[in-house]
């Protein structure tokens, strides 16, 4: 994502801030860890009751953001829904690490969505 891109979205993510979002549908739009390490601090400073979060096609997240994510999402007992299939940096360490945050944070998860 360009620097414009880039300030679009943190814009975006503070207009969002004091709105009860359901659904996060970031599919496709060439985010990097950047991006989700903004996403993750959105999702902890605020109260959510996020249900559905999107990341496919963002081949370019690692297991770092994951691992911040994951954190993030950690405080969040209502996402149901969580995909990132084709994000093709990701490993098993960022897998697992994800697995013990949902494990043993969140209870209600229903699908996660992945690209082996």
């Amino acid at each position: 994502m360009r620097d414009k891109d880039s300030q679009l979205f943190e814009a975006a993510l503070k207009y969002i801030r004091h709105k009860d979002i359901r659904q996060i549908d970031i599919g496709n739009m060439s985010l990097l860890d950047s991006h989700i390490y903004q996403l993750s601090i959105y999702l902890t400073e605020t109260t959510n009751n996020l249900r559905s979060l999107y990341l496919d096609g963002n081949n370019l997240i690692t297991d770092d953001g994951l691992i911040r994510l994951s954190e993030a999402l950690a405080q969040n007992t209502k996402l149901a829904h969580f995909s990132f299939r084709d994000c093709l940096l990701l490993t098993n360490d960022g897998l697992k690490h994800l697995n013990e945050v949902i494990r043993m944070k969140n209870t209600i998860i229903q699908s996660i969505e992945f690209t082996e």
